[in-house]
């Protein structure tokens, strides 16, 4: 009823590029008008203050050619996947000041052409293996906000969370094992920031597998979005089939949940895109949407929206085509 949505980011990861080439490029760009970039620190400063971001520069350049924009992903974020080894046992004055020096030096370097940041991830207790209290991830989050805005006055900052309905909570327990203490929910954490008054501009949700019906999703969407501040769905993603697959120690593997009782297939996949991404589309707090991994093999298995030999499946055809009507409207 309100028309086209100018300006709403339909994204994902551009990880593959340039290991997948030009047809990947290609059919990223004619499906979406956002990627997100890699900054994760364990890859990009191994060996500390020798800092290589010649991943995300390889990733910008393409994307920049087909006017796609483009978000830096993630600043902070303090799970084992992006801690470096160098980085563990420091003292958390001595945490803070190396995260504020690598964000201002990333955030610079890119500050031309990468406006929109993930300034912080999952800081709710569950990637928390340098064992802040709940205090202290509230400050991290300010420093990562703040070192942004320092770094690129125009910056969009975005903190970013996952597990929103915070199961972990009643479990007692993150990723990397048992909490030791009573958690905090997303809803909790974001409140929490914002009451300290941490500057930013954007509420960052992540929905992997989302084992609820439309309804109860919108439903709690809606939570967030009465919190004041635009939300991005940063990562999301469901299987397109169920056959199995090797799996790292901490990947999702296969939904037991299915959404209405049916098996993964590529139809169904396609289903819940179309029924999620309407959703998202409908309330004005929900500015983005980023799909994860945008090619198989992904982070949920059979999770892309085109297949290992880079083709597009029904998801992909099923979302240019809502994306096209809604644009003609």
């Amino acid at each position: 009823e309100r028309g086209p949505r100018q300006g709403f980011r339909f994204g994902c990861n551009g990880f593959r590029y340039p290991q997948l080439g030009e047809p990947y490029a290609e059919l990223f760009t004619n499906l979406l008008n956002f990627v997100t970039l890699p900054f994760y620190r364990g890859m990009t400063e191994r060996v500390e203050g020798q800092r290589d971001f010649s991943a995300a520069q390889k990733i910008l350049e393409r994307m920049l050619r087909s006017g796609v924009a483009a978000k830096g992903h993630p600043l902070l974020w303090f799970h084992r996947a992006s801690i470096p080894e160098w980085l563990k046992g420091r003292t958390y004055d001595q945490v803070r000041a190396s995260s504020r020096d690598y964000i201002l030096d990333a955030v610079r370097r890119f500050k031309d052409r990468v406006h929109i940041w993930d300034v912080i991830n999952e800081a709710h207790d569950w990637a928390n293996d340098l064992g802040f209290d709940l205090d202290q991830l509230v400050e991290l989050t300010r420093l990562a906000a703040d070192a942004t805005r320092e770094a690129d006055p125009k910056a969009l900052r975005i903190v970013n969370s996952c597990c929103t309905w915070s199961e972990y909570v009643a479990e007692g327990r993150s990723y990397s094992g048992p909490l030791g203490r009573p958690g905090r929910s997303v809803l909790r954490y974001v409140r929490d920031v914002l009451q300290a008054g941490v500057d930013l501009e954007a509420i960052g949700l992540q929905m992997y597998y989302p084992a609820r019906d439309m309804f109860e999703i919108d439903r709690h969407l809606e939570m967030f979005c009465r919190l004041g501040k635009p939300v991005h769905i940063t990562e999301l993603g469901v299987s397109s089939s169920i056959a199995p697959v090797k799996t790292a120690r901490d990947h999702p593997g296969i939904s037991p949940n299915y959404w209405h009782g049916r098996e993964w297939s590529e139809a169904e996949q396609a289903d819940w895109v179309e029924a999620y991404y309407t959703i998202c589309y409908a309330k004005p707090a929900v500015e983005a949407v980023t799909w994860w991994d945008f090619c198989d093999p992904a982070f949920i298995p059979h999770g892309g929206f085109v297949d290992e030999n880079l083709r597009p499946k029904e998801s992909y055809h099923r979302l240019k085509k809502l994306v096209a009507d809604w644009s003609a409207r």
